[in-house]
């Protein structure tokens, strides 16, 4: 159910891009998050991290793209977070006593450090991969002057499950010199 509660304000978000457009949803984008800090403070006296860093990325980001009129800030905060999440990963594997996905996780799973130290390096490097997606998409590059091409989803969702550690990577290499 909390992951249903998360998604709220990117769902709303589609939902209006769908029917009103960018600047519209960028709009219910703000509201909604803002709204759901505003939840989440009064029904449990405090803001998870997570969200106030999300709520931060879409006030600077979804601000901009209202403010300037250019849709190309708001497309850069998934981009953004990804960077920030990769970067608390990886952090994590050398600051502090428990990397992050251990502290996460560590009360439903029980493994050695070593193996929380690479679970938790994987999963940095799988945003680490997922960062580029949004920048690249042909809105991002219409506004850019970049030509426009489909993106080659094949391609970043290989690239994104080899990077988790989910398929082998050379399983990644004969996918990519058959297509």
């Amino acid at each position: 159910m909390q992951a249903l509660y998360d998604l709220i304000p990117v769902l709303l978000f589609f939902a209006t891009f769908k029917w009103l457009g960018i600047y519209a949803a960028t709009s219910v984008l703000i509201v909604a998050t803002v709204a759901q800090v505003a939840w989440q403070y009064f029904r449990h006296r405090k803001v998870s991290g997570m969200l106030l860093t999300t709520a931060a990325l879409v006030l600077v980001f979804g601000g901009l793209t209202l403010y300037i009129h250019d849709d190309r800030f708001i497309v850069w905060k998934p981009s953004v977070l990804y960077v920030l999440l990769a970067a608390a990963f990886v952090a994590s594997n050398v600051i502090g006593e428990q990397p992050m996905l251990q502290r996460t996780l560590g009360h439903v799973l029980r493994t050695d450090r070593r193996t929380w130290q690479w679970a938790t390096a994987q999963w940095g490097a799988f945003f680490l991969v997922l960062a580029p997606a949004s920048v690249s998409t042909p809105s991002a590059r219409r506004n850019s002057g970049a030509p426009v091409r489909p993106p080659r989803r094949k391609s970043l969702v290989s690239a994104a499950a080899a990077s988790a550690g989910a398929i082998p990577p050379a399983v990644v290499r004969w996918s990519h010199s058959n297509s």
